[in-house]
């Protein structure tokens, strides 16, 4: 099984994309690890040692998860300044405690690099040098990042500012070869060492990571600190429906087992379109071979021989008889040989055409294949069987649909790690199967340009959905059902028809009729846990693929549309604007259940029939609804929260 990729020909692998994703809930102690401390005497000499040494791997662990994380830039333009508070759960997990003020100047860094474009590597850099250089005070002696002069008060912004111009000269800062640290002390010019700096770089990186995204970048899995699974808030519907890569669901099984998506003719017309520049008798438009028939077998129905069959005839058959997508056989074979457009062909370049039966066992991790399957046909028909067999017989082979894996981003032997995916359906498991890495996200930010990554970047999973996007349109990804028809004007919001209750909202001005319409457009939508974010319905964490919303994944969306961001995490909301009794609870206002841990958050709507109701993603098979308030419930909270409230006076819905 192949594990190649480059863009048209070239042998390196896939590296992951991917939002670092999990409720900060599930990440307390997530670098415990560490336990770095600001206090206390000095520890013996191979103490420290030891110590250094293993905050250096778990910067290096944490790098690696960062740097799936690309630009620092929300998608949505919105400045990440604007999330709510931090959760002090991770600001205290290695033992540094930020007060207010110094979670205020960590926002301003964050909302300057995000004006600015940088990346998250780069913000991590700012927040590593401002605290360890002054504590994150930009009254102190040195300035907020060490860099004086000596009485010289720069703002938080202008500091900012300064520091990332200086990041951007250096041109290390998105080198994951180069230490967070280096590259720090670098930008401080040597004010303070990297020694220094190097046991505090895995908590800078979660922290921005979560200012940033609302999530930590690692978790810890059996004392191993490891990325966070990707797949638990993706940031888009997946799938490939809008050409965004979803390392978790690549293809849907219904696109790439149709073995009767194109006819005989039309994979010629192609061919031929696409390979009209090759006048070589070897090349793949005049091909010509003589065939056996293929008999039926579990995998595929019986293969009809022939003499003289041309490319497009092979291809159609094989894809017909074993159920496979020719536009599958005729990506797979571009990202493995440049099949399909080569210029110039060889009659033994074929020998490994589809990379059947070439796996990475070379020197170095290079491709090792055995000449007894070398041959247009021999790869093409093992090819599709090769494919078939995934589906029929799952249990034999390493990757399988609804599993949770650790997906290298390049071959073993590059030492460059990899990080868990959930795989979706039978089709991603079958891609990982026959190449198992994943983009990084250098190889995705390489396109649509040259198409090169870094060292550690692999290209054949991320050619392969980019391709077959590029080609054939969108891979089949879940789609989110149409949204639910929300009428009125102004504050007036007449309750859709989805609503058990009919009546109408009487929203408190014009920012809560913005967000109490967006979360009643969503009715009817799946409960997905950790499903949904600022741009609306996702994947989630979930068996089926279905899109939707989880609790506090709605009101993420429905707050996004007045410029107020949220955390991932009911907790969090209810610290998101001052609390007050629900008796005071005005229409787009938060609601909470949970007396010790919150764990349920529900957008009030007002009274209707005598009796107060909201809109909410309540639990697993409900959609989100409009139901009544549950206040006899034992666990209800009693309270009410503005997000954005008093601390974002343009921002609060009330």
């Amino acid at each position: 099984m192949p594990r190649y990729p480059g863009v048209s020909g070239g042998r390196r692998r896939n590296p992951a994309a991917a939002l670092w994703a999990i409720p900060l809930v599930l990440i307390v102690g997530v670098l415990a690890l560490l336990v770095v401390t600001l206090g206390g005497g000095a520890a013996p000499a191979n103490q420290q040692a030891d110590q250094e040494q293993r905050a250096a791997a778990a910067a290096k662990a944490a790098e690696a998860c960062a740097a799936a994380a690309g630009s620092a830039a929300p998608s949505s333009g919105a400045p990440a300044a604007a999330a709510g508070p931090v959760d002090k759960a991770l600001v205290t997990a290695q033992g540094v405690e930020l007060d207010d003020a110094q979670i205020t100047t960590a926002h301003t860094i964050v909302g300057e690099g995000t004006a600015q474009g940088v990346s998250v590597r780069a913000v991590a850099s700012a927040l590593l040098a401002g605290f360890v250089a002054s504590k994150l005070d930009p009254n102190g002696a040195d300035g907020l990042f060490g860099l004086g002069p000596p009485g010289q008060r720069l703002s938080v912004k202008a500091a900012s500012t300064d520091y990332f111009a200086a990041l951007r000269r250096d041109r290390r800062v998105d080198n994951a070869a180069v230490a967070l640290a280096d590259v720090t002390a670098t930008a401080v010019g040597g004010s303070t060492q990297a020694a220094v700096l190097r046991p505090f770089s895995p908590w800078a990186l979660n922290l921005a990571g979560y200012l940033i995204t609302g999530r930590s970048a690692v978790v810890v899995n059996a004392g191993k600190t490891e990325c966070a699974p990707v797949d638990a808030a993706p940031a888009t519907t997946g799938g490939g429906t809008s050409g965004v890569w979803d390392p978790g669901f690549i293809i849907a099984d219904d696109v790439f087992y149709n073995g009767k998506a194109m006819t005989e003719q039309q994979v010629r017309a192609w061919i031929a379109k696409m390979g009209a520049s090759c006048q070589h008798p070897e090349c793949l438009p005049k091909l010509l071979r003589d065939v056996d028939p293929q008999p039926a077998d579990k995998y595929c129905t019986a293969t009809q021989g022939g003499n003289g069959l041309d490319a497009a005839a092979i291809i159609y058959r094989v894809s017909a008889a074993c159920g496979v997508n020719p536009q599958v056989m005729l990506v797979t074979l571009e990202k493995e040989s440049s099949g399909v457009t080569a210029g110039t062909r060889r009659i033994e370049q074929w020998d490994a055409a589809w990379g059947w039966h070439c796996p990475d066992t070379g020197p170095g991790g290079t491709a090792n294949c055995d000449p007894a399957y070398g041959g247009f046909f021999n790869q093409a028909y093992g090819m599709a069987k090769q494919w078939r067999r995934y589906a029929v017989d799952p249990g034999k082979y390493h990757y399988r649909a609804g599993q949770t894996a650790t997906i290298l981003w390049n071959v073993e032997q590059s030492g460059c790690g990899g990080a868990p995916v959930k795989i979706r359906n039978t089709a991603t498991a079958a891609l990982y199967d026959y190449t198992p890495y994943q983009p990084n996200a250098a190889a995705l930010a390489a396109l649509p340009g040259d198409g090169v990554g870094d060292q550690c970047s692999a290209y054949g999973n991320r050619n392969f959905f980019f391709m077959f996007t590029k080609w054939f349109g969108p891979t089949g990804g879940p789609q989110a059902p149409p949204a639910a028809v929300v009428g009125g004007t102004g504050t007036q919001i007449p309750l859709p028809a989805r609503s058990p209750v009919k009546g109408t909202v009487q929203a408190p001005n014009a920012n809560a009729a913005i967000v109490i319409r967006a979360a009643l457009s969503q009715l009817g939508l799946p409960y997905v846990w950790a499903g949904g974010d600022a741009s609306g319905p996702t994947i989630g964490d979930n068996e089926t693929g279905d899109i939707g919303f989880d609790c506090s994944g709605l009101m993420i969306y429905s707050y996004a549309k007045i410029g107020v961001q949220l955390t991932h995490y009911s907790g969090a909301q209810a610290q998101s604007g001052p609390q007050r009794p629900f008796a005071d609870a005005k229409p787009g206002d938060l609601l909470f259940w949970g007396l010790g841990n919150i764990h349920h958050v529900a957008m009030y709507l007002g009274v209707f029939n005598g009796a107060p109701y909201m809109v909410e993603a309540a639990q697993r098979k409900t959609p989100v609804r409009v139901s009544p308030v549950r206040v006899g419930k034992s666990d209800w909270n009693g309270v009410t929260v503005t997000p954005g409230g008093a601390a974002n006076p343009t921002g609060g819905a009330s």
